[in-house]
Order: structure tokens, then C-alpha cells, then sequence
């Protein structure tokens, strides 16, 4: 793909790689120079690490995005195009004992 750099030195970022990367309006970039190549990331969540309970886990320490699931299916089944996986019958976003199943007592006696 091709883009150029206006006079205010500002760079488009093609639509098709802005939604591969999910990169929504107002994302923060960190931007460096490496080996002559432009490398634009998005910039990285300051977390802390606390304990709860018997875990440790990280929090935010700015306010965050709520994640939504539509977002998460569309990441995983990128990955899982860019991977080569298939798809299986239980997808890692569906709940647990979501799926459909016999009632109780439905089983046959001899």
C-alpha cells in the first residue's frame, strides 16, 4: 500500500490496515525510526501489578476502553485465519454450559 505525508507532516493510514490492527480514532502511537524503516505501535498500557486474594493481577493505571465481545471474536478469528487453524464446534468465547443439553432423565433404561 502507498500513502504519502501531507505538508503538516501527517500520515494516512490506509483503512484496511487501520482495521487489521485495530486501530480506532484517538489510538496512541509510540513512533521510532529503526533501521531506516518508520515503526508506528500502539502505545503500551501502564498497569500495576496488586494482589487480590490469592492472585495477583494487573490493573490499569488510566482509564481503559470497555472490551467488547464483538471486538474479541473479530481478533480471534483473525488469528485464527492468519494461523491456519479451522474453527471447532466450541469457540473459546462461549461460555461454559452454553451448549444444549439433554434433559435430565431423558436417558434411556433397559
Amino acid at each position: 500500500m502507498r500513502t504519502t505525508i501531507d505538508a503538516a507532516g501527517r500520515v494516512v493510514i490506509p483503512k484496511a490496515l487501520r482495521e487489521r490492527g485495530s486501530f480506532a480514532p484517538g489510538t496512541e502511537l509510540d513512533v521510532r525510526l529503526e533501521d531506516g524503516h518508520l515503526v508506528l505501535e500502539p502505545r503500551a498500557l501502564q498497569v500495576a501489578i496488586r494482589k487480590r486474594g490469592a492472585f495477583f493481577v494487573a490493573e490499569a493505571l488510566e482509564p481503559v476502553s470497555v472490551l467488547r465481545q464483538r471486538d474479541v471474536e473479530r481478533v480471534v478469528g483473525t488469528l485464527r485465519s492468519e494461523r491456519g487453524l479451522v474453527a471447532s464446534d466450541s469457540s473459546p468465547t462461549t461460555p461454559p454450559g452454553s451448549g444444549r443439553k439433554k434433559p435430565r432423565g431423558s436417558r434411556r433404561t433397559r
